[in-house]
Formats: structure tokens, C-alpha cells, sequence
């Protein structure tokens, strides 16, 4: 054996198959009770076969597992910086719906003053255009109680001129009756 050579005591282990049995190749397994002197080690032992070290397998199962974390990691460094990229996307995205947010405020609450001004200005209106009703309303109230009294007032000149007409013509048809 070589240098580089390591000598084994247990199966090695392929990179597609199962580990190599202690039983014997031919299926039929080793009586384990023995006289109490090891033999039953003895017998596993020997079945074990002593093998040089593949360094070129063990390179290849190696390489194999490097490119399988490689894959394995590289998917999750390229799933994390992924999500690092859309972490950065979406605080933009929400950087700018803030602003965006921030705009529309401003604009619905400069449009709030606006309407508040013009409701204002409108309510005056309405409030000068009330009083002004209830001013006509209470001139139209006293032009309406003068208007009864002045109604009142004809009745009782007209009863008057009746009563007057009448005793006019009373003394008419004395003084005819008297000639």
C-alpha cells in the first residue's frame, strides 16, 4: 500500500449502493453463540474485506456533493437575494404609495377648505336671504293686520253710511210729509 493509501476495516460505502453485509455473500448467517471466546466477532470480522481508499471515487462523490450543495445553496442565495430585491422593491413601491398617500391628503383636504369656504360663503347667502324672507314675512304679517282693520273700519263707515242714508231718507219723507 502507498502513502496516500488508507486501509480500512469497515465496508466503504458506494455512492449508489448499500453498504457491504458482515453476513456471508451466501445468505446464510454465522451462528452468534459461541464459546465465549470472541469467535462471533471473529466471524463477522473476517468477513469484512480490506480495501484500499478511492481517491478518485472519493473525489467524485465530492465533486457530487459540491455541486448538489451548490445547487441546494444556490437557490436559496439566489431566493434570498431575490427577496432582498423584492424587500427593496416593495419599500419603494411603498416609499412611493406614501408620497403618493401624502399627495392625495394634501389634495383632499385643500379641497375640503375649499368646499368649507364656499359652504360658508353659500350659508351667508342663505342667511341674508332669510332674514331678508323674514323681514318681507313680518312686513307682509303687519300689511295684513292693517289690512283687516282697514277692512273692519269700511264695514263700520259703510253700517255708518247705511244708518246715515236711512235717517237722511227718514228725514226726507218728513219733510215731504210735512209740505
Amino acid at each position: 500500500m502507498g502513502a496516500g493509501a488508507l486501509v480500512a476495516s469497515m465496508p466503504i460505502v458506494g455512492p449508489v449502493g448499500a453498504p457491504a453485509s458482515p453476513l456471508p455473500q451466501s445468505g446464510t448467517v454465522m451462528s452468534t453463540q459461541g464459546s465465549g471466546d470472541g469467535s462471533s466477532l471473529l466471524a463477522l470480522m473476517q468477513n469484512f474485506a480490506r480495501r484500499e481508499l478511492d481517491w478518485g471515487r472519493l473525489r467524485g462523490a465530492a465533486a457530487n456533493v459540491a455541486m448538489l450543495m451548490r445547487t441546494l445553496l444556490g437557490l436559496a442565495l439566489v431566493e434570498m437575494e431575490l427577496r432582498d430585491q423584492e424587500r427593496l422593491t416593495l419599500w419603494a413601491q411603498g416609499q412611493e404609495f406614501t408620497e403618493v398617500r401624502r399627495m392625495m391628503e394634501e389634495e383632499l383636504a385643500s379641497a375640503q377648505r375649499a368646499l368649507e369656504d364656499e359652504r360658508k360663503v353659500r350659508m351667508a347667502e342663505l342667511n341674508a336671504a332669510r332674514q331678508t324672507l323674514d323681514d318681507v314675512h313680518a312686513q307682509s304679517v303687519v300689511v295684513a293686520t292693517e289690512l283687516k282693520q282697514l277692512h273692519k273700519e269700511r264695514g263700520e263707515l259703510r253700517s255708518r253710511l247705511q244708518t246715515a242714508m236711512q235717517e237722511r231718507d227718514a228725514a226726507l219723507q218728513e219733510r215731504d210729509a210735512a209740505v
